[in-house]
């Protein structure tokens, strides 16, 4: 039986990410598929679908309305009122609900603080979501633009380019970051800041499409989701150790600090 679009969708989107091939949509699906099953939906009653640019997956969720999304906090601050987004769970990496950034410069002539940003040029993969990582990760404490030059670029490439000089800094998530120590070139390259833990996002329910229902029954589903053989491995396959439920008020201080535009990194 065909699976038409419907409100147990899950649309997961996640900018700057990796290509929106034909293996990552059969990876959201058989992630929607064992959701379904724990949920105790009928099969044909979900689809998934996987966009690593935000402006396709605006596209998409206002023609298929989902009932649910799973997206970055850069993606959830700049559309959850558009949407009206409500949060259903995080995500656990390494099992923890947290995770950082990180500034990485050389170490010969680079530059050798979060201050010394200022009239230099900055690359890495966050960078698909300037505004989230201006506002939210610096703190509004930089413009870009004006105060650097920031560029969007996959985190191998933009390293190569900043150990070439051909770039002042390079900005890295966690599992980027934690990657550095095998490459060849890590020697040159110094770690000059890290960002305080910001709160990981996960699930949310599209209010209005969604049901309660089916919103009580997918975070059901998702509680311990990375036991059983079916759940650990399309765990691995997305490098997370679970879900946990979003705990009250736990992204008030990101929604504060991206509305206000400024802050204290």
């Amino acid at each position: 039986m065909p699976v038409l679009a419907g409100p147990r969708d899950l649309v997961v989107v996640r900018p700057g990410g990796p290509t929106a091939s034909e293996e990552a949509g059969n990876q959201v699906r058989r992630l929607i598929r064992e959701i379904a099953v724990r949920a105790g939906w009928p099969a044909e009653s979900a689809n998934a679908f996987y966009f690593n640019r935000a402006e396709d997956a605006l596209a998409h969720i206002a023609g298929d309305r989902p009932g649910f999304i799973l997206t970055t906090p850069g993606f959830y601050l700049a559309q959850r009122a558009a949407l009206g987004l409500d949060p259903l769970n995080q995500i656990l990496l390494a099992g923890e609900d947290t995770h950082r950034y990180h500034v990485v410069a050389r170490k010969e002539g680079g530059p050798a603080s979060l201050e010394a940003l200022k009239g230099t040029s900055l690359s890495g993969a966050p960078l698909a979501e300037p505004e989230f990582i201006e506002r939210v990760v610096f703190g509004g404490q930089f413009d870009f633009g004006t105060d650097i030059e920031a560029r969007h670029g996959r985190a191998l490439s933009s390293l190569r380019k900043l150990c070439r000089g051909d770039l002042d800094a390079v900005i890295l998530d966690d599992t980027e970051h934690d990657g550095l120590p095998s490459l060849p070139f890590a020697g040159e390259l110094v770690t000059i800041w890290s960002s305080p833990p910001l709160p990981n996002t996960g699930i949310f329910a599209v209010n209005g499409t969604a049901s309660p229902g089916d919103a009580r029954a997918l975070l059901s589903a998702t509680a311990d989701f990375c036991s059983g053989d079916e759940g650990a491995a399309i765990c691995e396959t997305y490098g997370i150790t679970g879900f946990r439920p979003v705990p009250a008020g736990a992204f008030d201080e990101l929604i504060a600090t991206y509305g206000a535009g400024k802050g204290t990194p």
